[in-house]
């Protein structure tokens, strides 16, 4: 203790230690003193260091007015979080300083949930207070991103929570990350993060995907960036995506190639219309081009527009092996998913239908037009169809002018109201496939058939019209046409 010429009083306490493990009797002894600084003893009581250090302390008292400074150089320690901030870090190597309130550090190196971190400049001012502010530059290398480090920032996060509620990360997702943290209330968010090469699982609407690749940036309201990596057994890239974390909103520009359909898009559609899918259809690829998808989350629904394309994935789309197929695009502008809380999907919207063939015991070829399409997965599940302004080849014959209604659920197949002009006839009739003992049934009617447009032997001079009604019944599935019966009238 000393008195300056002015009669000031001054006391002054230096210490300079190595102190092995700062956890056990040191502790103890610190929180003890009387002259160590209540903002010090709090410090220690919330961060909870543990391991090596070597310490620096200068105690000051002048004159009642408190001039404390304490350098802590950490080797290898360990930390607990701050209050609402439960970030615990391990092997922590570099200096903290306190003075004036507040503890700063420069270029310090440790680890977070097994993740190497960098804190290039950190400061928390205010430890007095109730509410510590904090200044924080970090960068982390392959972070763990799931809910865990949710957890661990606490408080700090709370604006961006949409993140992992829209999300849903899973363990393996990791990223490089850059974060910054600043007071509230200053020139920019409170916290900014910036995710580059990303790379692990996730879930989206309930759909699984693995990134191989991606980068993100969350400025305090929104979270925006690109990925690509795998849907399923298939690809997919989205070019750009924008979640709103308050609303939980979202847009995504999406191309996706080799989905496996439909099992590659449950839970937007069921379990058991893709188990149906699956063992009626021959196997089929969904190639998904220039899709806009936006999401809105307190209506829980999803607005589609972008162009879709069904391919087989083995063999040709008339292969005689018995099952369905299908091959062809669709373009969509405005289709809607339902996804409402307790379950269930519903899809609905308008499509156009181009170089579309399908095998399902009788070929249809060149079927080109627009569609009304409902999906439910309610009581009365499966897929609705109304066909309008189209045109195809039915069995070879041309149609034009083409309508009909279709409805498909589990291996049963229903088209109904189907009319046409084909060579100058008109053309009308149902069929149907699957069924109690039954493969596929239809009856058609065509009035004034023109024979000459209708051609046949080369060799043969036809003219007139004919009237047909052909019916046809298979209840084994072969091939071959179980029972047909076919009136003319020429």
């Amino acid at each position: 203790m000393a008195d300056d010429p002015s009669g000031v009083r001054d006391e002054r306490l230096s210490v300079t230690a190595e102190v092995e493990r700062l956890e056990g009797p040191f502790r103890t002894g610190l929180l003890g003193s009387v002259t160590v600084p209540d903002t010090v003893k709090r410090a220690v009581r919330l961060l909870e260091p543990r391991g090596a250090a070597g310490l620096d302390v200068v105690l000051r008292d002048r004159d009642g007015e408190r001039d404390d400074r304490v350098g802590v150089t950490l080797r290898g320690a360990s930390v607990a979080g701050w209050e609402g901030v439960p970030l615990a870090a391990e092997d922590v190597r570099g200096r903290v300083d306190y003075a004036a309130d507040a503890l700063t550090c420069r270029d310090v190196a440790l680890r977070v949930l097994g993740a190497p971190v960098r804190i290039a400049e950190g400061r928390l001012e205010g430890l007095s207070g109730a509410a510590p502010r904090a200044t924080l530059d970090v960068a982390a290398r392959g972070l763990p991103l799931d809910r865990r480090l949710r957890a661990a920032l606490g408080v700090l996060a709370d604006d961006a929570a949409g993140v992992w509620d829209e999300l849903d990360p899973e363990p393996d997702l990791r990223g490089d990350v850059h974060a910054s943290v600043r007071p509230p209330g200053g020139a920019g968010p409170p916290l900014e993060l910036r995710f580059d090469a990303l790379s692990g699982g996730l879930r989206v609407l309930g759909l699984r995907i693995v990134l191989d690749e991606g980068e993100a940036r969350f400025d305090g309201g929104s979270v925006a960036g690109s990925a690509a990596g795998r849907l399923g057994e298939g690809d997919f890239r989205a070019g750009a995506f924008h979640l709103d974390t308050r609303s939980g909103d979202a847009r995504v520009d999406l191309d996706a190639r080799s989905l496996e359909f439909a099992r590659d898009l449950v839970p937007l559609v069921t379990e058991e219309t893709a188990a149906s899918v699956t063992s009626t259809l021959r196997p089929t690829l969904l190639h998904v081009v220039g899709a806009r998808l936006a999401w809105d989350a307190a209506a829980r629904r999803l607005t589609a527009s972008g162009t879709a394309s069904l391919r087989p994935a083995e063999r040709d789309v008339h292969a005689d092996d018995g099952g369905h197929a299908v091959e062809g695009t669709v373009a969509f502008d405005g289709l809607t998913v339902d996804l409402p809380v307790g379950g269930g999907v519903r899809a609905q919207g308008a499509v156009r239908i181009s170089e579309t063939a399908l095998a399902v015991g009788v070929d249809v070829e060149d079927l080109e037009g627009r569609a009304t399409v409902v999906y439910d997965s309610g009581e009365e599940a499966g897929l609705y169809a109304t066909v309008d302004e189209a045109s195809a080849r039915l069995a070879g014959f041309p149609l034009e002018a083409l309508s009909f209604r279709l409805h498909a659920a589990g291996e049963r197949l229903r088209v109904d109201d189907v009319t046409a002009q084909v060579h100058g006839g008109r053309l009308a009739g149902r069929f149907q496939r699957g069924g109690e003992r039954l493969a596929y049934r239809g009856a058609f009617t065509v009035e004034s058939l023109d024979l000459a447009l209708a051609g046949g032997d080369p060799g043969a001079e036809r003219a007139g019209h004919v009237d047909l009604d052909v019916r046809f019944r298979n209840p084994s599935g072969e091939p071959e046409i179980g029972r047909a019966s076919c009136r003319e009238r020429v």
